[in-house]
C-alpha cells in the first residue's frame, strides 16, 4: 500500500512537472515603474497571480518596460517581431505605428470617465481589428490612468499664456497632442516619463502634461506647482497579446483569459476615476493626505467658461479633423467607423459630428 501510495505520489509530480514544460512561454511587457500604483499595486501583482493560476497553459514572465531596458515607442514594433508576447500597450507613445490607437484618446475632447470609458469600449472593435490586421496582435483590455492635466512652474490663467512655453508630452511627431499644442502656440516637447523628472531638475521645460496620479508618484510637484482644469485625453491604455500565443489556448481557455483582464480592467479604470475625484479635494476626510510624499499638492487654475469652450474648439480643428485625415488617408473606413462609434457612446454629446 506504501508503495502504490509512493508511486502515485511520484506519478503526480510527474505530470505536474510534463505540464509546466508543456507551457507556452508568455513574455510580458509591463507599464515602467516610474508610472506609480497603477503598476505597482494592480499590473504587476496581477501577472504575478496569473503565473499561477494552473488553469491557462501559458508561462507568464512578467516585466516593467524600464527593467527590459528599451524605450515605450518600442512596444508595438517588438511585439510585432516577436521579441515579446503580451504587451500593457502604451498608446500615446505608440500610435505612430498604428494610427487608430491615437482615435480612442483625442486630446481635448472628452471631458470625464463615463465618457471616455464609452467611447472606448465603443471603439474597441475597431482597434482590435486594426491590431490584428496590422501587427498580428488581439486586444484584451483597456484602461485609464485618468485625466491627462497641464501642470506648470508658473500659473496658467488663459490660453495666450501657453504661447512659448515647452511642454513634455508623451505624443511623438505628428501626434494629435502635438497638433494641439502646436495650435495653442506652445512648444511640444516629446520626452519619456523616466526622463522627465531630470528635465524638471534641469528646467529645460515649463509645463508637464501626465494623470494626477502619476505626476504625484514621479515628484512632478516639487516643480510644478500649478495645475490647470483642461483636460488633454483620459491616457487610455490596453494589453495586447500576439495572435501566435493567443491561438495556443483553447476556447474556453481564451475567454477566461479574457475574464482575467477584463476584471483587471474594471478595477484599474475604478480606482484611477477614485484617484482623480480625491485629488481634487484639499486633503481626505481623515486628514491622511494633507502632507503629499512627493512635494505639496498644486494649485488648481481654473479656465473660465469662454476659455474652455475655444479650447474644446481648437481640439476639434486641430486634433481631431487632423487625426480623422490621416486616418482616412490610411484606411478609407476609418473616418466612417470612428463616427459611428462616436455616436453609439455618449462620449461626443456637445460635438456637431455632422459637420466633420
Amino acid at each position: 500500500m506504501k508503495r502504490l501510495l509512493f508511486f502515485a505520489a511520484i506519478l503526480s509530480i510527474f505530470i505536474g512537472l510534463l505540464a509546466f514544460f508543456q507551457k507556452t512561454t508568455c513574455k510580458i511587457v509591463g507599464q515602467p515603474t516610474t508610472v506609480g500604483p497603477i503598476q505597482q499595486i494592480f499590473e504587476a501583482p496581477f501577472f504575478e497571480a496569473l503565473a499561477k493560476d494552473s488553469s491557462i497553459p501559458l508561462l507568464f514572465q512578467y516585466a516593467p518596460t524600464n527593467v527590459q531596458g528599451f524605450k515605450e515607442d518600442y512596444q508595438l514594433k517588438f511585439l510585432k517581431e516577436g521579441y515579446f508576447d503580451l504587451v500593457s500597450l502604451r498608446f500615446l507613445q505608440n500610435e505612430g505605428l498604428e494610427v487608430a490607437l491615437s482615435g480612442v484618446d483625442i486630446p481635448g475632447l472628452q471631458e470625464n470617465f463615463s465618457s471616455a470609458r464609452n467611447f472606448t469600449e465603443a471603439i474597441s472593435p475597431f482597434l482590435d481589428q486594426n491590431l490584428q490586421k496590422n501587427f498580428q496582435a488581439k486586444l484584451l483590455g483597456t484602461w485609464a490612468f485618468g485625466p491627462q492635466e497641464l501642470f506648470c512652474t508658473k500659473p496658467i490663467k488663459n490660453l495666450a499664456d501657453l504661447k512659448g512655453l515647452k511642454i513634455r508630452i508623451g505624443g511623438k511627431e505628428g501626434s494629435s497632442i502635438k497638433h494641439l499644442f502646436n495650435a495653442l502656440g506652445a512648444k511640444p516637447i516629446y520626452m519619456e516619463y523616466g526622463e522627465t523628472i531630470n528635465a524638471l531638475e534641469g528646467n529645460l521645460i515649463d509645463c508637464g502634461v501626465s494623470s494626477y496620479l502619476s505626476a504625484e508618484s514621479a515628484g512632478w510637484f516639487k516643480y510644478l506647482p500649478y495645475r490647470m482644469n483642461l483636460n488633454f485625453g483620459n491616457g487610455i491604455n490596453g494589453y495586447v497579446i500576439n495572435l501566435r500565443t493567443w491561438n495556443v489556448l483553447n476556447n474556453r481557455q481564451k475567454q477566461l483569459l479574457l475574464n482575467h483582464f477584463k476584471d483587471l480592467s474594471d478595477r484599474m479604470w475604478i480606482y484611477s476615476e477614485e484617484s482623480y475625484e480625491k485629488s481634487l479635494l484639499p486633503c481626505s476626510k481623515d486628514g491622511s493626505d494633507c502632507q503629499k510624499p512627493n512635494g505639496a499638492a498644486p494649485k488648481m487654475i481654473t479656465f473660465n467658461r469662454d476659455q474652455q469652450s475655444r479650447f474644446h474648439q481648437i481640439a476639434v480643428e486641430s486634433a481631431l479633423q487632423t487625426w480623422l485625415k490621416k486616418c482616412e488617408a490610411v484606411d478609407s473606413t476609418c473616418k466612417s467607423r470612428w463616427l459611428i462609434a462616436a455616436k453609439n457612446s455618449s462620449a461626443f454629446q456637445n460635438l456637431n459630428l455632422n459637420d466633420l
